[in-house]
């Protein structure tokens, strides 16, 4: 398993540093080859800056442009939804290794 932490504005001197949690890159600017390259290798979970989570569980149920995911996730009443979730917005990632419940 695998977490990465990101930080807006990589290299910029007032960016906020990543939060310290074990195994993850700081310093480093969620973008959209990131992304797809952590759903190529399985299920992830997306933790956004309001403190939101999304597991996405392959590279089908997700549609990466340059700004934003448009994700296809089950909610909690079982039925399937879609949310468009900010690259910007997206505090850190998880790679896990089955899906959840």
């Amino acid at each position: 398993m695998s977490i990465y932490a990101y930080t807006r504005g990589s290299g910029a001197a007032n960016a906020a540093p990543a939060p310290a949690v074990p195994g993850c890159s700081e310093g480093l600017e969620m973008d959209r080859t990131t992304l797809l390259e952590a759903l190529k290798r399985g299920p992830v979970k997306v933790y956004m800056n309001d403190g939101s989570a999304f597991v996405i569980p392959s590279l089908e149920f997700a549609v990466v442009s340059d700004i934003a995911a448009h994700v296809l996730f089950r909610d909690i009443d079982g039925k399937f939804r879609t949310h468009i979730l900010g690259l910007v917005c997206m505090g850190r990632i998880e790679e896990l290794e089955s899906i959840p419940g």
